[in-house]
């Protein structure tokens, strides 16, 4: 909490005490309220009570020489200096902050509900683009000077804008990624986004099925995906008949069949099937049930994995979808899914 404290209120908790409230003013890390109570009458020490963070610095973008920090809880940004001390050199306030992407010129073009406006150091915004559906995420295109921007829920498309703010692409489904066969030119829960300096782009998206980095040249066109790691207690089962498709669970409630080569130590996603709470799509040998059931295996698992062992499964999957660890075995349901379903 780098900065400035001012005594901003006293509260009486006793004839003796009183509990003071500090705040740091136009800190470097964001505004934080400390509250401290003095321990003696003469107030020569103080117990630390409480802290509070009031307003942080989430947005983060850099260019060159320039960097620029923004503070959504006041929509709040600053222009910062990259020598030791990080001086502030201009300050600007946007509302309904929620992306910020600083160009080579110092420009800062930010989110601002659902508008992209231009921003200069101490002057009010500009407002550019409009009506953008639920944009959460923007990033500087150094080659061409324009910007990325991603919409988040009910959308899940990536939009690309020139300098003087024509629309140039608009890159995955509307309404994102669906279940069923993976399409990876499609997005879901996009967390980041970031520009590659060629005229393309990377996201990573998580809590979904792949979680992955994918990188897309100028055109749209998928250059290459990494699945990142799924969770702890990933079960995974291969097709008895055709060993590299596996079926794993990912990120809850989300299933994949994935094709391994296992001479290359490489994979790739076929499908990413939706799912009610922990999907299990195949029991341990290891005698173990669920990702949430570690208790040894019931008449019923053993009967599964007897039936899923003689199953032939180029185009059927029976799964047995167990609830959680709350829940008794018998609580789940059987599911059939078939490719592209």
């Amino acid at each position: 909490a780098a900065g400035r404290f001012q005594k901003v209120r006293t509260e009486d908790v006793s004839p003796k005490k009183s509990r003071i409230a500090l705040e740091a003013v136009e800190a470097v890390g964001g505004r934080v309220q400390v509250a401290v109570e003095p321990t003696d009458a003469q107030r020569t020490r103080c117990d630390l009570k409480s802290v509070t963070v009031q307003d942080e610095a989430r947005l983060l973008s850099m260019s060159g020489e320039n960097l620029a920090v923004g503070f959504p809880g006041t929509g709040r940004i600053e222009w910062l200096a990259t020598s030791p001390g990080l001086p502030t050199e201009g300050k600007a306030i946007v509302p309904d902050l929620k992306g910020i992407a600083l160009r080579s010129d110092g420009l800062v073009i930010a989110i601002s509900g659902s508008s992209l406006v231009e921003v200069t150091a101490n002057q009010p915004p500009v407002i550019r683009v409009t009506d953008l559906p639920n944009p959460i995420l923007i990033a500087a295109d150094a080659k061409s000077g324009g910007v990325f921007v991603a919409s988040g829920e009910g959308n899940w498309q990536v939009r690309r804008y020139d300098r003087d703010w024509k629309l140039t692409g608009t890159f995955g489904r509307a309404g994102g990624r669906q279940t069923g066969l993976y399409h990876p030119e499609d997005f879901k829960n996009i967390r980041c986004l970031t520009a590659d300096g060629q005229g393309g782009f990377l996201v990573l998206e998580n809590e979904c099925a792949p979680r992955r980095v994918a990188r897309f040249d100028a055109t749209g066109t998928l250059v290459q995906e990494w699945n990142g790691g799924q969770l702890f207690f990933t079960l995974a089962s291969g097709d008895p008949v055709d060993p590299t498709r596996v079926w794993l669970n990912s990120h809850w409630g989300w299933m994949m069949e994935a094709q391994v080569d296992y001479d290359a130590r490489t994979s790739s996603s076929i499908d990413c099937t939706g799912c009610s709470r922990n999907p299990m799509p195949a029991i341990r040998s290891s005698g173990r049930g669920s990702p949430c059931d570690q208790s040894p295996m019931q008449p019923w698992q053993r009967a599964f994995e007897t039936l899923w062992r003689r199953a032939s499964m180029r185009s059927i999957r029976w799964c047995f979808m167990n609830c959680d660890r709350r829940c008794p075995p018998h609580s789940g349901r059987w599911q059939k899914f078939t490719r592209g379903s």
